[in-house]
């Protein structure tokens, strides 16, 4: 089971990336955008929108392009919840594997990163994704 640690550790690993808050958590941005942003328990938090960010669950935000939002909603229905269409998710640490977690991280910080960083690597030359 991912920790919180390990979001960081994996969210820091990619180019550019630096950790700020919003609304007052730990969020993680490239180029001024948010990629990822934890959860912290808080068991009094008012219901709505970003409630799961203040839950007693461990849990990251992220987004992702909505047919893979879809897709992962559907192959780990317990590890990823959708929070709307936009590609906005939840995903629980303490029901998803490290490397799933991974690259899903990866995925939204190709969303926010500039396109000059989100190739992937053998990409450089062919301007394909």
């Amino acid at each position: 089971m991912p920790t919180p640690d390990d979001v960081r550790r994996i969210a820091l690993a990619l180019p550019e990336a630096c950790e700020d808050t919003h609304r007052r958590k730990p969020a993680f941005r490239v180029n001024r955008r948010i990629f990822a942003m934890l959860g912290v328990e808080s068991p009094g938090a008012s219901p709505g929108f970003f409630a799961p960010l203040s839950s007693a669950r461990p849990v990251v935000s992220l987004t992702v392009d909505r047919e893979d939002q879809l897709n992962f909603a559907a192959a780990w229905p317990h590890a990823f919840e959708p929070a709307g269409s936009h590609g906005f998710s939840y995903v629980w640490l303490d029901v998803i594997d490290h490397d799933r977690l991974a690259l899903l991280i990866r995925m939204s910080w190709v969303k926010a990163a500039p396109k000059r960083l989100a190739l992937w690597p053998g990409d450089q030359g062919s301007g394909e994704r």
